[in-house]
């Protein structure tokens, strides 16, 4: 494995990285000091990275993967997708762990909640909707692995190792309000085919522009009445998109 080698510079170099004025809340204050640093190393690995910085918020830069030598050269690559027969997982899903997404049209009650349980794409799912007199559900498990990166704001996911964990195509008539199971999960399934799953996904990062991403993702985004962190301008916030039906999953920052 190869890897970039960064020599450490002014914190003035820093200083283009630092978001100006906006009619957005501050990259900082969206995402917390952590997520904010791992933000600039997953969008400027060609850049080069002053130590200063981590050593202020006092944030340990091997959180990060960074290792640092006897002459204070940062050693980090973001596109590094380890060795097939190791256990290495890329820095772009461990950045993932833990982090909310829901595909939502904004009208209505349905929604789909995707979860990443660890750093390694691990993630769980849910589909809800409620009608006068039916719930309808479709729950789900699976893993999101590496496919390329694109450039630094785009990357493209695998689907893998899915399986459907609801009881599908059972009804439940025994509970408050009746329960019927789908057959999967809605947001992965591949354009106008329920039957058949997505199997690759575009994952943007925050900073990404409106106008770099399709239409049919702004018009979700403009459905839904807006976002919090998303202006005309960018979005701060991950987006997981499906790249058959184009159904975007946002990111849920509290």
């Amino acid at each position: 494995m190869k890897h970039k080698k960064l020599l450490i510079t002014s914190l003035l170099l820093l200083v283009p990285f630092i978001s100006k004025a906006s009619k957005l809340e501050d990259i900082k204050d969206i995402r917390g000091e952590k997520n904010y640093f791992q933000d600039l190393m997953l969008d400027n690995i060609n850049m080069h990275i002053d130590i200063s910085e981590f050593k202020k918020y006092g944030i340990d830069p091997k959180e990060y993967g960074i290792n640092i030598d006897t002459n204070n050269n940062i050693y980090i690559d973001a596109n590094d997708k380890g060795d097939e027969n190791s256990n290495k997982t890329p820095a772009i899903i461990k950045e993932l762990d833990q982090k909310k997404f829901i595909l939502s049209s904004g009208t209505g009650d349905w929604s789909t909640e995707l979860i990443f349980t660890d750093n390694k794409g691990n993630f769980t799912i849910k589909y809800l909707d409620d009608d006068a007199s039916v719930r309808y559900i479709s729950e789900g498990k699976g893993r999101f692995s590496l496919d390329k990166k694109v450039n630094d704001t785009t990357y493209i996911l695998n689907l893998e190792d899915f399986k459907v964990t609801s009881p599908t195509g059972e009804v439940d008539s025994k509970a408050d309000k009746k329960i019927e199971y789908y057959k999967m999960p809605h947001g992965l399934e591949a354009k106008d085919n329920d039957d058949k799953l997505s199997k690759k996904f575009t994952l943007y990062l925050p900073k990404r522009k409106r106008s770099e991403m399709s239409n049919q993702v702004n018009e979700w985004i403009n459905r839904r009445g807006g976002h919090k962190y998303i202006d005309d301008y960018e979005s701060r916030i991950f987006i997981l998109v499906n790249n058959d039906s184009i159904f975007p999953f946002l990111e849920d920052v509290k």
